[in-house]
Order: structure tokens, then C-alpha cells, then sequence
């Protein structure tokens, strides 16, 4: 007899990490927004994807190398994932909570020292 959907335990557990994922991106885009970079939720998924946020140019590996290199925060550049992700980035919400919102003050001090 086959198990129902609901209760297949790789169901649950997918189940599981889509909740974790989106509690990730939704404080992530609320501390992001509160340092003036407005992103917007994912509909699903372990990424967050975003514009490069006002006054830090459009040369999104550039932005990445400098944060990494500043703060200590790694964001993919979004050209690694072809043509239409210039001027993005892309976040993975693989870190707790506590790790994110850490980050996510590292980035605004960094936003910061590029729009003095």
C-alpha cells in the first residue's frame, strides 16, 4: 500500500525546509529593507534574488568582490547564472536566522560606505 503524499517522509521533510526557507527570506528581506535595500520575496525556493541595490553602480561581480573583501559576506554575482543576472545577486538562505540578520547589518554598513 502506498503512503499519501502528506505523510511520505521525503514530502514532510521538503515540507520541512520550505518553511525554514521562507521564515530565511522574509526576516533577510525585512532587515535588508530596513538598510534601504528593497528585495522581494521569493515564491519559493532556498534563494533570494536582487537588484543591486541604489547608489552601488550596476557591476554586480565588482560588488561582490567588495563585500566579501569588506565584510566578510559572500553573495553570488548574478552573471554566473547567464545574461539576465547582470546587476544581480543572488542570496542563499542555507545560514539560521541569526546569521542572516548579522549579515544583512554587515551589508547595510557596506551600502553605506559606498553611497558617502
Amino acid at each position: 500500500m502506498e503512503s499519501s503524499g502528506a505523510t511520505n517522509p521525503a514530502t514532510l521533510a521538503f515540507q520541512c525546509n520550505m518553511q525554514i526557507w521562507h521564515e530565511r527570506a522574509a526576516r533577510l528581506v525585512s532587515k535588508l529593507g530596513d538598510v534601504g535595500w528593497e528585495l522581494s520575496m521569493p515564491k519559493s525556493g532556498m534563494y533570494l534574488w536582487g537588484r543591486l541595490p541604489p547608489g552601488c553602480g550596476t557591476d554586480d561581480l565588482s560588488f561582490c568582490q567588495s563585500l566579501v573583501a569588506s565584510e566578510g559576506v559572500a553573495l553570488s554575482p548574478g552573471r554566473g547564472f547567464g545574461p539576465g543576472g547582470f546587476g544581480h545577486v543572488r542570496f542563499a538562505l542555507v545560514a539560521p536566522v541569526d546569521r542572516l540578520e548579522d549579515a544583512a547589518a554587515r551589508i547595510g554598513r557596506f551600502i553605506a560606505q559606498q553611497n558617502k
